[in-house]
């Protein structure tokens, strides 16, 4: 008779996520506090906010501390991000059929409808989706339905809509009022898609642009930074 055996397992650990406030965002974000604030309003009022500039500027950065001062946590279970690429398109992002191990295809519910559930399951917190380089991808083709229901005051169920890809006894889509949509916009590939008026007017807009912290803005740094500087090129071949 086999002995019996003895499984031991970790305790489980409550995950508790690091307080965020405003004065450690201020500390570490390259944005005054007017700028801030203007963002934050900016999401408060529209639900949906585009960050926009060039690359570098620390737009996916600031994004997820947006987040997280509405959060008043370091809370990534209520965050989610995707990123947008030519080949990215409506059936990853809402709904479509995917191949499952069997070879056989099923219906698969998207990023979107996943958040959108667990959002309306908890209505008194607020979740968050982080979409960067919105403009990578085909933005009218992606977001579909959810062009409609972005708008602030088309949340909830009674402005809820059939997917064209869900069986009849699905229950309707509605994205609900506790979800921020906050993304990145990419200025300065000219390869890029332009985004529509339908799709621009349901978002508020911030330009970010390029500048240096406190530390770098002091000018008892500024011979520390020349020693850095790359000496001229024919320094360099003389070398």
């Amino acid at each position: 008779m086999p002995k019996p055996v003895t499984v031991v397992a970790e305790p489980a650990v409550a995950y508790a996520p690091a307080p965020y406030a405003r004065a450690e965002a201020l500390a570490e974000l390259f944005i005054t506090e007017n700028e801030l604030d203007a963002a934050l309003a900016g999401l408060h009022r529209r639900r949906n906010l585009l960050l926009q500039g060039p690359p570098g500027t620390g737009k996916t950065f600031l994004a997820r501390r947006l987040a997280w001062l509405l959060l008043g946590a370091r809370d990534e279970r209520r965050i989610e991000l995707v990123q947008f690429h030519p080949s990215y398109g409506y059936e990853d992002f809402i709904m479509g059929f995917r191949p499952n191990a069997d070879g056989q295809f099923r219906l698969v519910p998207g990023i979107l409808p996943l958040l959108c559930q667990r959002a309306a399951a908890d209505p008194e917190r607020p979740y968050f989706l982080l979409i960067d380089e919105v403009n990578r991808g085909n933005v009218p083709r992606i977001f579909g339905e959810l062009l409609l229901l972005l708008e602030a005051d088309k949340r909830g169920p009674a402005h809820a809509l059939r997917l064209p890809y869900a069986p009849p006894e699905a229950p309707r889509f509605f994205v609900p009022d506790n979800l921020y949509v906050i993304g990145t916009l990419n200025l300065a590939d000219r390869s890029l898609t332009a985004l529509d008026y339908a799709l621009r007017r349901r978002f508020a807009f911030v330009e970010l642009h390029p500048q240096f912290g406190a530390a770098l803005r002091d000018s008892s740094h500024v011979p520390r930074l020349a020693m850095l500087a790359v000496p001229p090129i024919g320094e360099v071949h003389a070398a």
